[in-house]
């Protein structure tokens, strides 16, 4: 056995070459791999995984196109959050979709399409009354292909409205409106079975309007006129299901329409938000 006293510790004598010291010091050191920390990839990875039931059980409940599914389930997963926290459902949207309100400065007028007369009718009224609150002049015509006899003016919920019984009678009306007003015209021309693709293209053509979509909450598809309608925005009217929630974002997504808000059961037009609808699609899956 060898001796304590021919025992010698590691040591580095002073004066050495630093080459030699750093090896001596290398030789003493315990060799250990610093651990690797999960990539951006990886976390998204796991995310994916564990919100798996999650997403199945949104496709499930809202009947998504698949183009829509996989455009928002990958939207979901940009932040940290949680999947289906509404802040973080909010931001997908907002990433994915327009939300643009019928604010005081447009000029052109807005032609209101789809739901039924009494839905239509109701959205523009509400739409309406918010922009006179906002300070704007409001002039409001109503066009049922010539369910009115002849054009005439009446009164309803504080507004003054103009009936008017053709195409032509509607153009001719809007044109000698006061200067400064937001025309706003509720036509049937293409509600669903009352589709006349004639009137509807001299209006938008002859006022040089833009095309307004009421969508009442039903789960029905579009009305076959609309899908060539040159639609811009939408407005929400009525309680939206789960199915109907569904239909309504598979048609701003694939026709790249905007939301332009909703209007209440009792009549009251509010501004769309990101955040509005989060809310929505967030008590549609949970």
């Amino acid at each position: 056995m060898m001796s304590e006293l021919l025992r010698k510790e590691p040591s580095i004598a002073i004066g050495v070459p630093e080459h030699e010291a750093d090896a001596a010091w290398a030789g003493a050191q315990i060799s250990r791999e610093m651990p690797t920390a999960p990539t951006g990839a990886l976390t998204r990875g796991l995310r994916q995984k564990q919100a798996q039931p999650l997403l199945a059980q949104l496709q499930t409940r809202l009947k998504l196109a698949p183009e829509t599914f996989e455009a928002i389930s990958t939207a979901l997963f940009e932040t940290g959050e949680r999947v289906l926290d509404e802040s973080n459902i909010a931001f997908a949207l907002e990433t994915l979709f327009d939300f643009e309100s019928i604010g005081s400065g447009r000029l052109k007028p807005i032609i209101l399409v789809g739901a039924s007369n009494e839905v239509r009718g109701g959205a523009a009224v509400a739409l309406s009354h918010r922009l006179q609150r906002m300070g704007r002049t409001v002039a409001f015509y109503s066009f049922d292909h010539k369910q009115y006899e002849r054009t005439s003016a009446s009164y309803h919920a504080g507004l003054d409205i103009l009936n008017v019984y053709s195409a032509e009678d509607c153009i001719e009306a809007v044109g000698a409106a006061d200067f400064g007003d937001l025309c706003i015209i509720e036509a049937s021309c293409l509600s669903a079975g009352q589709e006349c693709p004639q009137s509807y293209t001299m209006l938008s053509r002859g006022l040089n309007a833009e095309i307004v979509y009421v969508h009442d909450g039903s789960r029905d598809a579009l009305a076959p006129g609309l899908q060539d309608a040159d639609i811009s925005r939408m407005i929400l009217s009525g309680r939206l299901d789960r199915l109907a929630l569904g239909a309504v974002l598979d048609a701003a997504y694939k026709n790249s329409w905007a939301f332009s808000g909703y209007c209440s059961p009792k009549g009251i037009a509010y501004e769309a938000t990101a955040l509005t609808l989060a809310e929505r699609l967030a008590r549609a899956v949970i």
